[in-house]
């Protein structure tokens, strides 16, 4: 790591605390929403400049890469995701999970992406194209969106949190294989490799989107658990005995028997169980049969 980039993300990361820090005072839910908005729009706005960009030079006539438009990788799908989220209703059930997952995941796909690519710098220390740099803004926009969820409120962490993060995991794996299938079997692009599913995200390693997929839920899980034992311990003075998980845990058993004569919550449960099966199945059909 150059000192470029070591000095880059020192001033990023105290100017993402500084922002942060500003934007918890918002109490009203008109301005929070309108923070959201500003992170969430001001993100796909930067992302999709560089095709402004590239018809302006070349005499008109370019190149951009696929992902630009298609959620070819996971900070794609995120990225969407937090402009929707933007716009919902905020008392919703679906907003929840959906906020859930995208406050998890932008926070760890956009630190992935700094320190695996070297953002905004090259190895020689000096920032060689539009893209790059647009990639590195768009990149910060995106991970002070997903902070915002936590610090405006809409997510709070916890390590029940582990289930909707899975569930978004599997969701943008089933967007990897299906962009991957429908590329390759009309042969627009044999060599696409969505969601990384195909071939390692990071050379020389062999993390496929499948084994990041996993350890990013068990680092969801790890830290959401730790949090949770720090909470707890603060809060054994006001008389707080159990952990959040304990506790939940026990209602979700105590109810779990009158939810099973409940049919919505079956239909629920068993599309879950066959959108997960059909999933894992795909992808790792898809990882085997194009590996090579």
């Amino acid at each position: 790591m150059t000192i470029e980039m070591i000095l880059f993300l020192a001033v990023f990361a105290v100017t993402t605390v500084l922002v942060m820090l500003g934007l918890s005072r918002f109490k009203e839910e008109r301005a929070k929403n309108t923070a959201l908005k500003v992170f969430a729009w001001s993100c796909f706005i930067t992302h999709i400049s560089v095709m402004w960009q590239t018809s302006l030079t070349n005499a008109g006539s370019g190149f951009v890469d696929r992902s630009i438009l298609w959620p070819i990788y996971f900070c794609n799908v995120i990225m969407y995701l937090l402009l929707i989220l933007a716009t919902m209703k905020k008392d919703t059930k679906v907003f929840k999970i959906i906020a859930t997952f995208t406050a998890y995941a932008g926070v760890i796909g956009a630190l992935v992406t700094f320190f695996d690519y070297k953002y905004p710098f090259h190895d020689d220390g000096g920032v060689y194209s539009f893209e790059r740099l647009k990639s590195t803004i768009s990149h910060a926009l995106l991970l002070m969106g997903s902070l915002y969820l936590f610090v405006g409120g809409w997510v709070k962490i916890r390590f029940k949190n582990i289930l909707p993060y899975t569930l978004g995991v599997l969701f943008c794996g089933f967007v990897g294989g299906l962009l991957n299938w429908f590329f390759i079997a009309r042969g627009i692009d044999p060599d696409i490799n969505a969601m990384w599913l195909r071939h390692t995200a990071l050379e020389g390693t062999p993390f496929t989107g499948l084994v990041m997929g996993l350890i990013s839920i068990g680092l969801v899980a790890l830290f959401s658990l730790t949090y949770e034992f720090i909470l707890f311990t603060k809060n054994k003075k006001k008389g707080i005995r159990e952990l959040y998980f304990l506790q939940e845990t026990k209602d979700y058993l105590i109810n779990f028997k009158t939810k099973l004569t409940n049919r919505r919550f079956l239909i629920q449960s068993i599309s879950i169980l066959l959108f997960t099966i059909f999933t894992l199945t795909m992808v790792i059909i898809l990882s085997t049969t194009y590996a090579f």
